[in-house]
């Protein structure tokens, strides 16, 4: 529904609406909160106290951490590890001198040295 589309009336309504959900899930959120709070007391613990003792789980076996690669083409500030879908400006490029990406990549000028 477009706001644009709507009359002052429908507009009003729909501020209306929207204010008593606020203030509703508001309301919710201070209970919820107010809940933790009063189990966090009666355990003698803060929030700080929860998560700072939370260990990250670990990563399943066999998952490499990403390495960063080097770009090997460049035009400009632009630059490319030549892996991967090609960015704006290669598609660009390529489009301008009638060549497709694997001929785009033979181009010494764009090279990284």
């Amino acid at each position: 529904m477009a706001a644009k589309n709507l009359s002052v009336t429908e507009l009003q309504a729909l501020i209306r609406d929207a204010k008593s959900e606020i203030d509703r899930r508001q309301k919710k959120l201070d209970r919820v909160k107010a809940k933790i709070d009063k189990i966090l007391k009666n355990e003698g613990l803060s929030l700080a106290d929860l998560y700072s003792s939370a260990k990250m789980p670990k990563k399943p076996a066999g998952v490499r951490a990403k390495r960063k690669v080097k770009p090997v083409y460049k035009s400009g500030k632009n630059t490319w590890t030549g892996r991967g879908r090609a960015p704006g400006w290669v598609v660009k490029i390529c489009e301008k001198d009638g060549i497709d990406v694997s001929a785009f990549k033979s181009l010494s000028q764009y090279k990284i040295r």
